[in-house]
């Protein structure tokens, strides 16, 4: 709900969200998203396996990582996978928006 607040804040309305990795590939692999924001740890399915799937189905999808995970593996699994960037969950709200803007400023 934070995420979704923050993003329409933004400027971003057309946003799905999926109650598990296998759902959130399903719907990602029938729609042309732009961005995918998703969790790390995900129910039925790894994020990492869900984010390997979605780059190996469309190499162009911006995808951000959002986890409480903070080590060097975690994180270099991430972007070996196709991660295009990493997000603390943990963070505040300002935090987490200041966060976002900057990504969007990067990849989009």
């Amino acid at each position: 709900m934070v995420y979704e607040t923050i993003l329409k804040a933004m400027g971003v309305y057309d946003i799905k969200e999926a109650s598990d990795g296998i759902v959130g590939y399903r719907e990602f692999a029938m729609n042309k998203y732009d961005l995918v924001i998703m969790s790390y740890q995900l129910p039925r399915k790894s994020g990492l396996d869900v984010l390997a799937d979605m780059k190996a189905t469309r190499l162009s999808a911006r995808i951000i990582i959002l986890t409480a995970e903070n080590d060097k593996r975690t994180v270099m699994n991430c972007i070996n996978a196709g991660a295009d960037y990493f997000i603390q969950k943990d963070l505040s709200v300002k935090e987490l928006k200041a966060k976002l803007k900057e990504v969007f400023n990067k990849i989009l």
